[in-house]
């Protein structure tokens, strides 16, 4: 085929996707093009139709080995299998891939846009990787360079002048979330050694580390965790400067040193995530910081753990919408002038609010807890809101609570925003308040790895779904049927147990929880079945009382926002409301029954916190440095100095 046949061809194809440009995120898409459909190594032509086929590989000009660059613009080209399998694991490429020819056709690409220059001089380079060259490769991977995260390292030094503070790139951890692997291991449970010394692989980790946003919280605290170790394992082998390691190592030992040999171990440690599959030394002393064999199994636990400590900040608002007292939409005088407030309390001209309209919904400050009397001299307890155009007036916000509870009422508590309360044993944050007190879900739902990656898989269809419309369900995304209802029952299961107290359940356990309802989920297809689940999954996640109702319709119900969490203000004598103070970390806490709490009782302003019971709490937190590293080498864990940790934390935040 002539040269202008194959541009008109070309130019034919991409056309094609000129309606669907999701399709060209593609990897080998996006490459085939800007490639013009020529493999990058010989310039032999490439077929769109064999793109998904194993005949073509998606290569790194500079291999991981070397530089961890997944980057389509500067690293990654489309080439041959075979020409792929020539190449191997060196760099630079072949003399005869830097051919006259193909050197014409990358600059060609470079000149049309459809490369950079960076991706061009890693193609045409000629000479060796210089040891300055992979001290800066594995430099770029270590080095924080973000100004932002310089600045907060500067701050904690003036609050802790004695602590050494490491920075550690979130990439780095996501490597060792994605890639750790698992060595096979001998009778005496050691790792096993090829013929070059590398461990033999086995198999991936275990699944404990999938990871969901959307179910939980708790990934930041694994991310956190995952964060520590590998961290520590990377600022104690390379030092907060790692070129001075290179210049320590220099003759490419065991310790980590880069030699020049293709079969050395060393060089794979410019793959950070790769270091991690050989034992570590600190820098200078030469104690061991990660023994893959003795300490993975200890960092597969944790991640595995369910028990995690979950805490939020709480507050009270100084200022509301653009810093107003109340929502500064103005609200036509024809919307009910009764319940609006004046547009200029000191001017008599706009006090008229069934003239010209006014303001309506307050901004508040926190919440109180108000006793008083009701009519028949019955003794009544009510959460209120205090709103901030009255707080720092102390006669208009006193004619407000009484007109709100009663003209004699005493004050017991103040309730911060975020504040956590048991309503009859069921955790719930307070965020705010309409006709009643508007709460969201505080009882983390955990899920098996099967069942996680279910809902993961389904949230990453939706999106796709979302992209394009037409997308249709393949085996490679991993849902199906089966899996589906597994996961459906599963949620009928959990508002039937644990979240039977959950506030508002009632209505959609009513209906979710029939016969029905599962033969209706069953005839869904995947993409409905994958809304219902995603849309049910609200119903047990940490979300704002708006977002966390379920669509009832697919199960015949007219309802599509049942289930929005919210309590009513005046607390119900049949059931019980307790008050939890938390320090920051969640160790240590003091429980208020709202209940009890009287004028002689009303809780100290300096909050002080008791211990909680460890079995209701799940778990001790590790909040030192010390006890992090005891907690990834399997060290027993010395709860009195968390203990204390936690308490200079608590007094801290106070």
């Amino acid at each position: 085929m002539s040269k202008d046949n194959r541009d008109a061809q070309l130019l034919e194809q991409l056309e094609g996707y000129k309606d669907n440009e999701q399709a060209l995120s593609n990897k080998r898409l996006y490459l085939y093009f800007t490639q013009m459909a020529k493999c990058a190594y010989c310039g032999q032509p490439l077929h769109i139709e064999r793109l998904g086929t194993g005949d073509y590989d998606v290569d790194h000009i500079i291999p991981r080995s070397y530089l961890k660059d997944d980057s389509l613009r500067n690293n990654l080209v489309l080439v041959h299998r075979e020409e792929n399998e020539t190449k191997g694991n060196t760099y630079p490429l072949p003399a005869q891939m830097r051919s006259t020819q193909m050197q014409q056709d990358w600059r060609m690409w470079q000149s049309c846009g459809l490369i950079n220059k960076e991706k061009l001089s890693r193609l045409e380079r000629s000479s060796e990787l210089t040891e300055s060259d992979k001290q800066d490769f594995v430099a770029r991977q270590l080095v924080e360079t973000s100004q932002a995260v310089k600045l907060v390292r500067d701050l904690l030094k003036l609050f802790l002048p004695d602590t050494e503070i490491a920075l550690a790139k979130a990439g780095v951890s996501s490597d060792f979330r994605r890639e750790m692997v698992e060595f096979a291991k001998d009778s005496d449970g050691h790792v096993q050694k090829d013929a070059d010394g590398r461990p033999v692989v086995c198999r991936l980790l275990k699944p404990e580390y999938v990871k969901c946003r959307e179910l939980n919280d708790f990934h930041h605290a694994k991310d956190a965790y995952l964060a520590i170790v590998t961290g520590n394992v990377l600022h104690s082998k390379f030092t907060s400067d790692p070129r001075r390691w290179f210049a320590g190592r220099g003759d490419g030992g065991s310790s980590g040193g880069i030699s020049n040999s293709r079969n050395d171990i060393g060089r794979e440690q410019n793959n950070l995530s790769r270091i991690f599959w050989h034992e570590q030394h600190a820098f200078g002393s030469g104690a061991v910081v990660w023994n893959t064999n003795a300490m993975l199994d200890t960092v597969n636990f944790h991640m595995g753990r369910d028990d995690v400590l979950v805490t939020q900040r709480t507050f009270m608002k100084t200022a509301g919408q653009n810093g107003g007292f109340y929502d500064q939409n103005i609200i036509s005088k024809h919307a009910g002038s009764d319940s609006l407030i004046p547009l200029k309390s000191d001017d008599t001209r706009f006090a008229d609010t069934g003239s010209y309209g006014g303001y309506r919904t307050l901004t508040n400050s926190h919440f109180v807890l108000l006793r008083f009397a009701d009519r028949h001299g019955k003794e009544c307890r009510k959460i209120v809101p205090v709103p901030l155009l009255y707080k720092d007036s102390n006669k208009a916000l006193h004619a407000y609570l009484a007109q709100n509870s009663a003209a004699n009422y005493e004050l017991l508590c103040e309730i911060p925003f975020k504040s956590l309360l048991k309503v009859d044993g069921y955790p719930v944050y307070v965020d705010g308040s309409s006709s009643g007190l508007l709460v969201s879900n505080a009882k983390q739902l955990a899920l098996d790895v099967d069942k996680t990656v279910v809902l993961k898989n389904g949230l990453k269809l939706l999106e796709k779904r979302k992209k394009d419309k037409n997308y249709t369900v393949t085996p490679y995304d991993g849902v199906d049927e089966d899996s589906n209802l597994v996961l459906f029952r599963h949620f009928v299961g959990c508002m039937l147990g644990g979240y039977a107290k959950r506030p508002s359940i009632d209505a959609p356990l009513a209906v979710i929880s029939t016969p029905n309802a599962e033969q209706c989920f069953a005839k869904m297809s995947i993409p409905e079945q994958i809304e219902v689940l995603v849309d049910i999954s609200r119903l047990f996640r940490r979300v704002a009382s708006s977002s966390s109702c379920v669509d009832l319709r697919p199960f015949g119900d007219a309802r599509s926002m049942s289930g929005s969490t919210s309590v009513p203000l005046a607390l119900n004598s049949s059931k019980t409301y307790k008050l939890i103070r938390q320090s920051v970390t969640g160790l240590l806490e003091k429980e208020l029954d709202l209940w009890e709490l009287s004028g002689d009782s009303k809780p100290d302003a300096t909050r002080s916190y008791t211990q909680p019971v460890l079995s209701d709490v799940g778990s001790a937190v590790v909040t030192t440095a010390s006890a992090t590293a005891n907690a990834v080498s399997g060290t027993a864990y010395d709860d009195t100095a968390a203990n204390t940790a936690a308490n200079k934390t608590a007094d801290v935040v106070a």
